[in-house]
C-alpha cells in the first residue's frame, strides 16, 4: 500500500518536529564529478534518524539535481526548501 501525500507531509513534518532530520554542513560548497562528466556543487545534506524500532538508519544515497529555468542558484536553494 502506497502512502498517500498527505499522509507522507504529515509524517515528515512530524520527522522535522521531533528532531530526526540533520543537516551537517561538512560536505557544503563540495563538488561532485559523477561517471558521464558532469559537476555538481553540494549545497544541502540530509541525515534522517533511524525509526524509533528499528537499531539503524536504512543506508540509501537520494541525490536530487535540478535547476530551474532563468532562476539564480541563490533562488534555486531557497525554492528547493519546498
Amino acid at each position: 500500500m502506497q502512502p498517500n501525500p498527505l499522509s507522507s507531509f504529515c509524517r515528515a513534518n512530524l520527522n522535522l518536529l521531533l528532531g530526526r532530520y540533520h543537516f551537517p554542513k561538512g560536505r557544503i560548497g563540495e563538488t561532485i564529478v559523477e561517471e558521464n562528466g558532469q559537476k555538481f556543487t553540494i549545497f544541502r545534506e540530509m541525515f534522517v534518524d533511524a525509526p524509533p524500532k528499528e537499531s539503524r538508519a536504512p543506508e540509501a544515497v537520494f541525490k536530487v539535481r535540478f535547476h530551474v529555468a532563468k532562476m539564480s542558484p541563490r533562488l534555486n536553494k531557497v525554492f528547493s526548501l519546498f
